[in-house]
């Protein structure tokens, strides 16, 4: 079995995070509707590859102090979540989303 490595794989993604400093940590909140939890049933291999998984999106930098966070939301809640690269509500983004102006975009197309 041969492996592809980082560069590699670096170079083939088209989405990539680019930032100097992490989002502030968040914490799960409750109330909001998720995917159900499917507890943790993961082998230590497949572990290390849902972390690579998660990982290969953000700088290597930040690697190290994101490993345990992201293991705690795959133990915790039997998925990655990345809770602290969730939108803050309220953001510029959310609200031209929410705008008149924008409001026919998000409308399911009707025929």
């Amino acid at each position: 079995m041969s492996f592809i490595d980082d560069k590699e794989i670096a170079a083939a993604m088209s989405v990539k995070l680019d930032f100097d400093v992490l989002p502030e940590k968040a914490t799960f909140q409750e109330g909001i509707r998720r995917a159900p939890d499917r507890g943790f049933r993961l082998t230590q291999a497949q572990t290390e590859i849902a972390l690579k998984n998660a990982l290969r999106y953000i700088p290597k930098k930040f690697h190290q102090e994101l490993i345990p966070e992201f293991l705690e939301e795959l133990k915790t809640r039997g998925r990655i979540y990345g809770y602290r690269f969730r939108p803050k509500i309220g953001s510029m983004e959310n609200q031209l989303m929410s705008t008149k102006e924008n409001a026919p975009l998000l409308r399911p197309c009707r025929s």
